[in-house]
């Protein structure tokens, strides 16, 4: 696959030869303008920038200008140092020049600056600005990662995946072909910590150069991405909408459990208005206070979020809704009474958190110097025939762990559920195929990888599980580890640690209900006494997995 350049871009590529011999004056009063031998500053047509509005863009971070002058009719800011070399001092003449035609050069004398030109300087200080192209192996990329997993495996063992899963949504708003937000929510019980390898990707504030790609939200309600409040003006509501803030960076909330707490209801209206959003399609409101508002152009983003376990009144609702979420299971064991009394042999944690802050925040910086929104093609990432088959495989049994299922079909599971009405329509598989392959090619990002290998699809199987109704997908597993996908009651009850022989008949009739399993009954009780995986999924019990953390 080639690079993609738009053709406005090319202009400024252009051999210097192809130019106007008269199209850039002197940049200072002893040294001619640069000739078509290339000695000197550089020159290039640029009809769709505006050298001015490009220098004072705070995102490029460019030298100060120490003045400007007006040269027949262009433009000439000389800068305080070269934003190459900052030793280059104004000796060496740091300049650039906008002719009134548009034509744009770059000059500074100094050592090693001879022929730059000034695509060399976008490049340098606006990554992406060529437009999308391949993803390549980056060695950078891997020892950076390589450095988070380190120090973030030396204190926090358990918290290595879930750490990397994050960084995955981040690094997902760097491709320029994924066709909607992403939003993953980590899920576990309170005081497992599920928050804090989350704040480690936080900015140190609204100064911070973070702050461009991470947005904090730590009370977020679904009214807040639309404004109507009854007291704000126009202006004003534009002001606090969170949805316009939110374009190409990823939105961290902590605390969710508010957004899918309530009445079936208030969560149906809740998670309507999330699904909208979730389209990355803008959102428009109505309401009696300010009429119509809201924004109709893309928006999309990220989200990464926490929340303690869902009701599978919950997840019901979300399914009916359209598939917009992800989760990831962060949950951990509970520490017995020797293990507690034994932390205060290791002491405050303190120095350990900022340790990992700061990998976590090094490997950030590179990401989005290396990688900035937009920037690269998540197609490029090579992809095999079997790895798009595991996935496509784990979209369906996601969409299935998480589908609703009635009573009645529960009850007739096994029978023919077409032919009593009751048979298990799961969503359309399609949405969670993308979303999950783009997990998997943002992992291989991250990793300064150009191609999926067994991790990426790891976590998509841990995605897959931890996305639908807990007991079920916890039941799921087990089958996977066994062999055949064979078990009998008591051996899921083993394999799961359920104490309840009701929640395991239970859930094998659910298994059953929603085409994932079969069972045989036993012929006293008529209650399932042996499940086992039918095909397709079957195949999943080899493919590849997250190792247990310790």
């Amino acid at each position: 696959m080639k690079s993609a350049v738009p053709d406005d871009h090319a202009a400024e590529e252009a051999p210097l030869h192809t130019q106007p011999a008269t199209a850039v004056p002197p940049v200072d009063g002893e040294r001619p303008a640069p000739n078509a031998n290339g000695n000197g500053a550089d020159r290039e047509p640029s009809t769709v920038v505006n050298l001015k509005e490009w220098i004072a863009a705070p995102a490029h971070k460019l030298p100060q200008v120490l003045s400007v002058e007006n040269p027949d009719g262009g433009e000439k800011f000389t800068l305080a140092h070269c934003p190459f070399v900052p030793e280059h001092d104004g000796s060496c003449g740091p300049a650039l020049v906008q002719t009134a035609d548009g034509t744009i050069a770059f000059a500074c004398s100094g050592p090693g600056c001879d022929g730059k030109r000034f695509r060399d300087l976008r490049d340098l200080v606006e990554p992406g600005w060529r437009g999308p192209v391949e993803v390549k192996a980056s060695p950078e990329m891997a020892a950076a990662m390589a450095e988070v997993e380190r120090v973030v495996g030396a204190h926090y063992p358990d918290r290595v995946d879930a750490l990397k899963a994050s960084l995955a949504v981040v690094a997902h708003n760097s491709f320029a072909d994924h066709p909607q937000p992403i939003s993953l929510v980590k899920i576990a019980r309170a005081g497992a910590g599920k928050t804090m390898e989350v704040s480690w990707l936080l900015p140190d504030g609204p100064n911070d150069v973070l702050s461009e790609s991470i947005y904090r939200v730590d009370n977020l309600t679904a009214a807040s991405f639309v404004s109507h409040r009854a007291d704000l003006d126009a202006q004003q509501l534009r002001n606090v909408d969170l949805l316009p803030q939110l374009k190409n960076k990823t939105m961290v909330t902590k605390e969710m459990a508010p957004l899918f707490a309530g009445k079936r209801e208030q969560l149906t209206e809740r998670v309507s208005i999330l699904t909208s959003v979730l389209d990355g399609r803008g959102y428009i409101s109505n309401s009696g206070a300010h009429g119509r508002r809201g924004y109709e152009e893309d928006i999309n983003f990220s989200w990464i979020g926490c929340t303690t376990p869902l009701s599978a009144d919950v997840l019901s609702v979300m399914a009916q809704l359209g598939p917009r979420m992800l989760f990831y299971f962060a949950d951990r064991r509970r520490k017995d009474v020797d293990q507690l009394a034994a932390m205060i042999a290791k002491g405050d944690d303190t120095a350990a958190q900022r340790e990992c802050r700061e990998a976590v925040r090094d490997f950030l910086l590179l990401l989005h110097r290396a990688y900035p929104a937009g920037s690269v093609l998540g197609a490029s990432i090579v992809t095999t025939e079997p790895q798009s088959r595991t996935i496509a495989l784990w979209a369906e049994v996601l969409t299935r762990l998480r589908t609703e299922v009635p009573e009645l079909a529960a009850a007739v599971a096994g029978l023919d559920t077409a032919a009593i009405g009751a048979e298990i329509k799961p969503e359309h598989a399609e949405r969670v195929f993308w979303m999950l392959l783009d997990i998997a090619r943002s992992s291989a990002l991250i990793h300064g990888r150009d191609t999926l290998a067994e991790y990426d699809l790891g976590q998509v199987s841990h995605i897959a599980l931890s996305s639908g109704v807990f007991a079920r997908s916890v039941v799921f597993e087990a089958l996977l580890r066994t062999p055949g996908g064979t078990a009998t009651r008591p051996e899921l009850q083993r394999l799961t640690e359920y104490a309840s022989k009701g929640t395991v008949l239970s859930v094998m009739r659910e298994l059953a209900a929603l085409g994932l399993a079969d069972f045989t009954e036993e012929e006293a009780s008529n209650q399932p006494a042996m499940a086992t995986l039918r095909p397709p999924f079957t195949e999943l019990a080899a493919a590849p997995r997250l190792k247990a953390q310790t």
